[in-house]
C-alpha cells in the first residue's frame, strides 16, 4: 500500500510539471519574438515639445504576439564623439500602444538629437531600430 501511494505521488507529481505552462520570456522582459524590430511593426518618432521638451515615442504595431514586448527606449543627444543616452525607460508594453519618454532640453545652442529603441529576438541576438534626426535650439 505504502509503496502505491509513493508511486501514485510520483506520478502526480510528474504530470503537474508536465501540464504547467513554462514562464514565457515573451510576455515579460527584454524579448521581442512575435514582432518584428526589423518591419513596419516599429513605430519611432521623436519630436520637440513646449521649446524645451524632447520626446521619443515608440512601440510595437500590428503584431500578432507577444501581449507585452519588452525593450529599451531613450532619447539621444549627438555630441563630439557619438551619441549619449538620456533618460532611458526600460520594461514591457503592451503592442499597440507608444512607450514615451522625455529629456528636458537646457543650455544654448542647437543640439542634435534621435529616438532609440532596442531590445532582444528570441534566439539573443540584440537589436536597435533609430528615428530621424531633430535639430533643437535649446
Amino acid at each position: 500500500m505504502k509503496r502505491i501511494l509513493t508511486t501514485t505521488a510520483a506520478v502526480a507529481i510528474a504530470l503537474s510539471t508536465l501540464v504547467a505552462p513554462a514562464p514565457a520570456a515573451t510576455t515579460t522582459g527584454p524579448r521581442s519574438v512575435g514582432c518584428d524590430p526589423n518591419s513596419q511593426q516599429v513605430r519611432l518618432n521623436v519630436y520637440q515639445r513646449e521649446n524645451k521638451f524632447i520626446d521619443a515615442e515608440g512601440g510595437f504595431f500590428d503584431c500578432d504576439m507577444p501581449d507585452k514586448v519588452g525593450y529599451t527606449i531613450q532619447v539621444q543627444l549627438k555630441n563630439v564623439i557619438g551619441w549619449s543616452d538620456k533618460v532611458p525607460r526600460k520594461g514591457s508594453w503592451p503592442r499597440n500602444q507608444l512607450t514615451v519618454t522625455t529629456f528636458t532640453c537646457t543650455g544654448q545652442g542647437t543640439k542634435t538629437y534621435r529616438a532609440q529603441m532596442l531590445g532582444y529576438l528570441g534566439s539573443g541576438e540584440m537589436w536597435v531600430r533609430n528615428s530621424k534626426e531633430i535639430k533643437v535650439k535649446c
